[in-house]
């Protein structure tokens, strides 16, 4: 659908071309939640400036999600785009948030950043992290008491208490869309 320069989305999601099944899972996952997202597979028509239209996206979104995989840093768009993304971060840090949808290394100079990692997870579990980092991550009680001591050899770690997976509402059934967090409104927890 076209829309006005200007006109805001929650996110912009940036991506190789060949890890466009994950972007149009993370597009579709985020929109389901409430949320406004741009992606070029389905917001860009054929014969458009390419290069003018991701400008736009970058200019008009909230946030930059990345979709990090083994093939992001050597695709030339993508790599432009989280080159463009992460100087903008500079001046309002937040707005980049890499999602790891394969275990491989981020850069060093991209390395500080939280990452959201959804790589190796059931649909389930990457729909809950995905959301639940993006709205900030905090539990909604108490985390378990840590026992005085463990069996040695045997560490163990608490496993953080998560907020249940939000209901989707039907289509058209008036919810209200989340808030994107602040940037700089402080580190998700994986």
């Amino acid at each position: 659908m076209a829309r006005a320069h200007g006109e805001p989305r929650d996110f912009f999601i940036s991506h190789a071309s060949t890890d466009d099944r994950w972007a149009r899972w993370i597009a579709w996952t985020l929109e389901s939640h409430g949320w406004t997202v741009e992606l070029d597979v389905w917001d860009w028509p054929p014969g458009v400036d390419f290069v003018s239209r991701m400008e736009r996206a970058l200019d008009d979104a909230e946030r930059v999600i990345a979709v990090v995989s083994e093939h992001y840093f050597t695709a030339t768009f993508a790599r432009a785009e989280w080159d463009a993304a992460y100087a903008r971060n500079a001046r309002a840090p937040g707005r980049l948030v890499p999602v790891l949808v394969a275990d491989v290394p981020v850069p060093d100079l991209f390395a500080s950043l939280v990452q959201i990692r959804v790589a190796g997870l059931d649909e389930a579990a990457a729909e809950q992290r995905l959301v639940w980092q993006l709205l900030g991550g905090r539990p909604d009680r108490r985390p378990p008491f840590p026992p005085a001591s463990t069996p040695a050899g045997k560490p163990e770690f608490p496993t953080p208490a998560r907020p249940a997976r939000p209901p989707v509402p039907a289509p058209g059934a008036g919810r209200s869309r989340p808030p994107v967090p602040a940037p700089g409104a402080g580190p998700a927890r994986p």
